[in-house]
């Protein structure tokens, strides 16, 4: 067994370290009391259990940002993804390895944020709340080492009521189907319920921590 901990580098990664080994692409800094509706990957430490009522000021930064309850195991931060597309997936937001090289994901944690949660259990003008049907889901797609789209994906559902499924909490995203990639990206798929007619209308929304990373 111990041959196999050496062999499997098996590593967790917070975003202090993430850099070492992710470029995240994307990624935008959050203007000084504003947000990042454009969309992208975010270093956050907001956490704001409240997710029935929204701040008078500042709401953004600590609704859009949150988790319900902080990190991944106490962690003190964690990153947000904003973003998806109905048609064009090759602008979606994600992560890669910045020395080019492809290496197996084994998983992240990832739960809803605080914004995610308040439209889809409170429901706003846009879309919500939940019915028994509804479902709201993260789906990863990898790129190999010659930037092809591999043929699995990893998809998590963050809510699945018939299922009982609702991430208020973290959970374990499996993305080892996917394979050797130097590149995820993900996107957000909701039942149509979740639609305003034209395309989704819940929030394009996920926290998520703790990449572990097979090295050889």
């Amino acid at each position: 067994r111990m041959s196999e901990v050496i062999h499997y580098l098996f590593t967790v990664l917070h975003f202090y370290f993430l850099f070492l080994y992710f470029q995240i692409i994307f990624s935008q800094p959050l203007p000084k009391g504003g947000s990042y509706r454009g969309g992208g990957h975010v270093i956050s430490n907001y956490v704001r259990e409240d997710f029935e009522t929204y701040p008078d000021e500042g709401w953004w930064a600590a609704v859009q940002l949150s988790t319900l309850y902080g990190g991944n195991n106490g962690s003190s931060n964690f990153c947000v993804h904003n973003g998806y597309s109905a048609t064009d997936h090759s602008d979606l937001p994600g992560f890669e390895f910045s020395d080019g090289k492809a290496r197996v994901i084994d998983h992240m944690y990832v739960t809803n944020t605080t914004y995610a949660t308040n439209c889809l259990l409170v429901g706003d003008s846009f879309t919500g709340p939940i019915r028994d049907d509804s479902w709201f889901k993260i789906v990863a797609t990898g790129y190999d080492e010659n930037d092809n789209e591999v043929a699995e994906k990893a998809e998590c559902y963050l809510c699945d009521v018939a299922n009982g499924i609702f991430a208020d909490d973290w959970v374990q995203f499996d993305l080892s189907s996917l394979g050797k990639v130097k590149k995820v990206v993900f996107n957000m798929y909701s039942s149509t319920d979740l639609h305003n007619g034209h395309s989704m209308a819940a929030p394009a929304y996920f926290a998520y921590d703790d990449v572990a990373v097979w090295f050889e």
